[in-house]
C-alpha cells in the first residue's frame, strides 16, 4: 500500500475514538460529537506523519499490513 492509497473508508477509528472520549469523561452531547469529528479529521494527517517517520519505500498490501510493520 502506498501513501496515496489510504482513504477514509479503510482508516476508520470511530469506535476506538468514541471509547477513548467516553473514558475521558465526555458525555453523550454535542461536545462529544464535535470532538469525535475533530479527532477523526486528524487521522489521515497522523498516518502521513507516521509513514514519513518510518518511510522505508515498501508497498504494503493494506493498512493492517503497515501497522504490523511498525509494532
Amino acid at each position: 500500500m502506498r501513501v496515496e492509497d489510504f482513504n477514509e473508508a479503510e482508516v476508520n477509528f470511530s469506535r476506538e475514538i468514541l471509547i477513548d472520549l467516553i473514558n475521558e469523561g465526555y458525555e453523550f452531547d454535542m461536545d462529544l460529537i464535535k470532538e469525535l469529528y475533530y479527532r477523526k479529521s486528524q487521522i489521515n494527517n497522523a498516518l502521513y506523519k507516521m509513514i514519513g517517520e518510518t518511510r522505508d519505500y515498501k508497498v504494503y498490501k493494506d493498512v493492517d499490513d503497515f501497522f504490523k510493520m511498525i509494532e
